[in-house]
């Protein structure tokens, strides 16, 4: 609750807009691949998304774009979950939140159905979907989640992934585009 009066104050009189912990993961540096039983399957398109039972899931299917690898989580036959890097000119020109060098890559989104939740389904994504980006070349990944994702949190840092910054954006008066502050800096 006092939390939630904070956070109230803090957006009335500071403008706070945004409030996200960047997660970082050098693929020099990750956790061994292989380690589940349940493979994922690459996508470049959001064929597997389309059917899924789960309007979040089929949702998908949106991300799906040039400089874009997706990944589906499939068990009998049915699309339970799934995330989406983005790269390159795609990421600039639809996100650009965090820098990225050309061999670099961010999670831009991960959903699993929420009849699955709480069986490691993200995390499992989270550390395969890694691997295969490290196969196409990239040496280290980003992710922006929601300082208070609790679920998100968890399942990227059970992945390996380390918190590299903070970033806090405000609008004081909701006027202008807003003042960006980042802890540590990049």
């Amino acid at each position: 609750m006092a939390l939630a009066i904070i956070k109230s104050l803090a957006k009335a009189f500071v403008g706070l807009q945004d409030w996200y912990h960047i997660y970082s993961l050098d693929l020099s540096n990750a956790p061994p691949s292989g380690l589940y039983d349940q493979a994922i399957i690459p996508v470049t398109v959001g064929e597997l998304f389309e059917l899924a039972a789960s309007p979040e899931i089929r949702s998908l299917r949106a991300y799906a774009a040039p400089n874009s690898q997706g990944f589906a989580w499939v068990e009998n036959g049915q699309t339970l979950g799934g995330c989406w890097y983005w790269y390159g000119e795609t990421y600039r020109s639809r996100r650009n939140f965090w820098p990225l060098q050309p061999d670099e890559a961010k999670l831009v989104q991960v959903s699993v159905d929420a009849l699955s939740r709480g069986r490691g389904i993200a995390t499992r994504l989270i550390v395969d979907s890694a691997h295969y980006m490290q196969s196409l070349g990239f040496r280290r990944l980003f992710a922006r989640i929601w300082h208070n994702h609790g679920e998100s949190l968890r399942a990227f840092e059970k992945a390996g992934w380390r918190r590299v910054a903070t970033v806090v954006v405000l609008r004081p008066g909701g006027i202008g585009p807003g003042m960006r502050l980042t802890w540590p800096k990049r």
